[in-house]
């Protein structure tokens, strides 16, 4: 065992050559860790720990980190000097030390813009949400990635929003969000629009979402952006006649009839869903509007839609009458006064899967100028 007096410390502040230093440093701290000094020398051990963690040489601070950077009974201040020091010096007491509190980390955070050190914090065993907002917060991609596939790195709702909105178009980031284990169900919900296939796959064993619902979203979007232009100025008759086609060629889908409810369409809806059931779309529109639900779930359910959105679509049905005045038909903004309706009455907080019909809500205003 390594063994310490005044001698050694006077040793370490007189010795010319950094890489005797930086040998004694090693040999120093491998003793220190093992805990087999006696009370006198952990604190001399200490008072020469505080002389390195100021030695000019780059490589005794860098073998000093390296050595106590798992410590936890290390002094705070050697930690916190060290973690501000150069990035190859502060990445393993970033990475490792249990020292650092929240705020320490998110203040290296604000302060820094090494790549280095944001990714040895990204790394770290265990991340609060507060330290994996700040970094995500960075807008550094290689950052963000190497916080998702930290499993042990927790991730509010804000965090999750912010990520879905700032990396909509970005696979890799939405694929690494579908992989994290712990994945609230509404963020996997509105995933589920936003990605290929296979992801979606994935996401509905994991969540038991419906595959098909938003299969076709993307060849829907076209379908209903042209029919908000040309239903309006069709008769009941000539719906009918349209309803009745697209049903013989399988494209009255699920999407097609929701999205003809995110446009205020409720002609279409009503006559769609009732040739899906089997009905006439006045027996539909009777047993529909009828007060209560019932009438509703009876074609819904006979038109074989998705049982587990059934609540969600007869809300935004409900939500869809109200705004256009029991039909009435308005182009003028109609799915943005649609959403606000459906937040200020907390829809979106209190209904199964109302997150989902919220982001067909918001593809609907997205894919509304593709028309050309």
């Amino acid at each position: 065992m390594m063994q310490l007096n005044q001698d050694d410390i006077r040793a370490l502040t007189q010795e010319p050559s950094a890489a005797i230093r930086s040998d004694i440093c090693a040999r120093l701290c491998d003793a220190y860790n093992s805990g087999e000094f006696s009370e006198r020398e952990v604190l001399l051990a200490e008072e020469i720990i505080k002389l390195l963690a100021k030695d000019a040489s780059h490589r005794v601070r860098q073998t000093l980190a390296q050595q106590i950077c798992y410590n936890a009974d290390v002094p705070r201040e050697v930690i916190l000097k060290l973690a501000n020091d150069s990035e190859q010096i502060a990445e393993p007491i970033l990475r490792y030390s249990s020292l650092l509190s929240d705020q320490d980390l998110i203040d290296i955070i604000h302060a820094t813009r090494s790549l280095m050190k944001l990714l040895a914090i990204s790394r770290r065993d265990t991340l609060s949400d507060r330290v994996s907002q700040a970094l995500i917060e960075t807008g550094e991609l290689e950052v963000t990635k190497a916080v998702l596939n930290n499993q042990q790195a927790r991730l509010d709702m804000n965090a999750m929003q912010y990520l879905l909105e700032e990396y909509a178009q970005d696979e890799g980031v939405l694929s690494l969000m579908v992989h994290r284990a712990a994945l609230p169900s509404t963020i996997a919900e509105k995933l589920f629009t936003m990605v290929s296939s296979d992801l979606q796959r994935q996401l509905s064993q994991r969540f038991e979402l419906s595959v098909h619902l938003a299969e076709d979203l993307t060849n829907s979007a076209r379908e209903v952006s042209l029919m908000k232009f040309i239903t309006p100025w069709m008769s009941g008759q000539d719906i009918q006649r349209l309803v009745n086609e697209m049903h013989t060629q399988k494209r009255l889908t699920d999407s097609v009839l929701i999205r003809s409810l995110c446009i205020g369409d409720l002609r279409f809806f009503h006559a769609a869903l009732a040739r899906r059931a089997g009905i006439s779309t006045h027996n539909a529109k009777l047993l529909m509007l009828d007060p209560g639900n019932r009438g509703f779930m009876t074609c819904y359910k006979r038109a074989e839609m998705p049982e587990d959105f059934c609540e969600a679509i007869f809300v935004l049905y409900k939500c869809a009458l109200e705004e256009s005045e029991f039909g009435r038909y308005y182009y003028d903004h109609f799915t943005q006064r649609l959403m606000q309706r459906i937040v200020a009455q907390q829809y979106d907080q209190n209904v199964q899967h109302m997150t989902y019909i919220m982001t067909i809500l918001r593809k609907t205003i997205q894919d509304a100028p593709t028309v050309h």
